[in-house]
């Protein structure tokens, strides 16, 4: 019980009346008055967690919660990974950070350890456990997404629909056939340019795609110049699901043929770094090529935590188009 580490009850003198202490009482239990409402989606109530204050922030127990909300939760170096119906959730406790379906999740305070159970900030619990956890309008009850069993009180999801084919499908594709206009690209053999050819290749990938029942953009269809920042809006504004940009890169050396695919990351070999670079020469074409930020040190940790959520399914997706 948390009353034992956070009160220590000192028997009033034989002069104290039976009224003072009875206000020593009331005092000490008013502390824990305060709790949580947890209930179905029906609005039955299912229990009630305590909150501990941090600042504006309340923190709860996952211990109780998990409870009722039927998580299962193993520990693996410290970290605890809590298992909800469609949902992974990875905690650490004095981390700030959370990850849930290999997506980051920025708390308002830390992860705390208390009385072996991890507490999480209430307003973040929607966030850590999207499938099961609801919070009221006024942030005063927590809602479990299920109806809750009459015998044990937990609360079992509501059965959801089965899709109609099983696999991850994408739901839009942006293709984008580097170079263009004024920017031929390099030069390859019978003097073709490196524009034509990642466009005639984003044509026959377009037409193969579709002919799969998968949407897909291409950000040129013919031979015009693009600047780096309108081919990154017109994608963001189309919201595709994959972006693959299309380049042929030369080589002096004839035995060297085949295909390449690097994933949106700082590059870390010299060979990543020199392909980086002249493929962002194209800046030196635009008319306002001072529009693009410098890569500080603020700058790379930002670029960092936003491409590393889907790293690891672009490095998978990499390694299957290289083969």
């Amino acid at each position: 019980m948390l009353l034992k580490n956070h009160f220590r009850f000192v028997c009033p003198k034989p002069a104290t009346s039976w009224l003072t202490m009875c206000a020593w009482l009331l005092l000490a239990t008013g502390a824990f008055a305060a709790n949580i409402l947890v209930t179905d989606l029906a609005g039955t109530p299912v229990t009630r967690l305590p909150f501990m204050n941090r600042g504006d922030i309340r923190i709860v127990p996952l211990a109780m919660l998990g409870k009722f909300a039927g998580f299962e939760t193993t520990v693996e170096r410290d970290k605890y990974l809590i298992d909800s119906p469609d949902c992974v959730t990875k905690l650490e406790p004095r981390n700030s950070f959370g990850e849930v379906n290999g997506a980051f999740v920025q708390m308002a305070v830390p992860v705390e350890m208390w009385d072996g159970s991890l507490w999480l900030p209430l307003t973040n619990l929607p966030d850590l456990f999207p499938t099961t956890v609801e919070l009221s309008e006024s942030g005063e009850v927590i809602r479990l997404l299920g109806i809750a069993d009459s015998t044990g009180g937990v609360v079992k999801p509501l059965a959801q629909a089965k899709p109609e084919e099983s696999g991850w499908r994408f739901g839009k594709v942006i293709l984008d056939p580097g170079h263009g206009g004024k920017d031929p690209g390099c030069k390859g053999l019978l003097d073709m340019d490196e524009k034509d050819v990642v466009l005639d290749i984003a044509r026959r990938a377009e037409m193969t795609l579709k002919s799969k029942g998968i949407p897909v953009i291409v950000t040129r269809k013919e031979d015009r110049f693009l600047t780096l920042g309108e081919r990154t809006r017109q994608a963001n504004a189309e919201a595709g699901d994959l972006f693959i940009s299309i380049h042929c890169n030369n080589y002096t050396d004839p035995g060297i043929g085949g295909a390449e695919c690097y994933i949106l990351k700082p590059a870390k070999s010299d060979r990543a770094i020199n392909v980086a670079a002249r493929e962002n020469q194209v800046v030196e074409l635009e008319r306002d090529a001072e529009q693009y930020e410098a890569m500080t040190e603020e700058n790379y940790i930002l670029l960092s935590m936003a491409t590393s959520q889907y790293l690891h399914d672009s490095e998978i997706l990499g390694r299957n188009c290289a083969r």
